[in-house]
């Protein structure tokens, strides 16, 4: 579903950028411009970053939409999108190219993606004013059911780090903010996996590098039991081949 709103949202900048051109309407060159990459990076590219270790299928998507952005950018913007032209290794000059061509967007698509930025902003100031980390589980977000989120309920959960999705009649959103024991052990989880995470940066690690992890159990006597449960989810999430129990004596590439 994300990646018919991109190619809406990519058809939608596309199309609107003509319009402004043909009436020398460069502000609303600009301004569609803009909204696009900020879609792209701030939603698109935010939420399928995991997926891009072999998913080429997302590579050339996000390739493609990086082209359409520097071809339509370049009249106003030449310095700039070449640089990015030549940084991403496309063939040629932007200048070269002709204007991309679009089909029409779904404008009902990117509205009901709109509902759900506007849903996600409530619902992480929300969890802000609780004081209850990003990385922490929470078991429910409620929102009103006149909000139509067109098929982006997983979308919005993923985002939320939330387990369930509930509808009511009511005009505001709301966050279950509290935090049992099963939450909180899912909560640790998501901690040391950041925390290795931050270990693989540090070791200089590319993203499709296999790890072998290895937990000090006599340093750390509660972390087996803490993390019993989440093994397999926190091996897949470090790209480690195998996790071993014994003595720390360095990191393994």
């Amino acid at each position: 579903m994300r990646r018919i709103w991109l190619a809406s949202a990519r058809d939608y900048m596309v199309r609107e950028a003509k319009t402004a051109y043909e009436s020398y309407n460069i502000a609303r060159v600009c301004e569609v411009v803009d909204q696009f990459v900020d879609r792209l990076s701030n939603v698109w590219l935010r939420a399928s970053r995991e997926r891009f270790p072999g998913d080429r299928a997302a590579v050339h998507l996000l390739n493609s939409a990086i082209m359409a952005a520097c071809q339509v950018a370049a009249p106003v913007l030449p310095f700039v999108t070449e640089h990015v032209w030549q940084k991403m290794d496309f063939a040629g000059s932007v200048h070269w190219q002709g204007f991309p061509a679009f089909g029409e967007p779904d404008e009902s698509l990117l509205a009901a993606m709109d509902r759900t930025q506007a849903v996600l902003l409530v619902a992480r100031r929300l969890r802000e004013e609780a004081g209850v980390k990003v990385r922490q589980p929470l078991r429910s977000v409620t929102v009103p059911v006149a909000y139509d989120l067109a098929g982006f309920e997983d979308y919005l959960l993923a985002e939320l780090n939330v387990k369930t999705l509930k509808r009511a009649s009511v005009e505001d959103v709301s966050l279950d903010t509290t935090i049992d024991p099963l939450l909180e052990a899912e909560g640790f989880a998501r901690d040391f996996v950041r925390v290795v995470q931050g270990m693989r940066k540090e070791a200089g690690l590319d993203v499709g590098d296999r790890i072998v992890l290895t937990v000090d159990e006599a340093g750390e006597p509660e972390l087996s039991r803490r993390l019993a449960g989440f093994w397999d989810e926190i091996q897949m999430k470090v790209r480690a081949e195998k996790v071993e129990k014994g003595k720390v004596e360095g990191t393994v590439k």
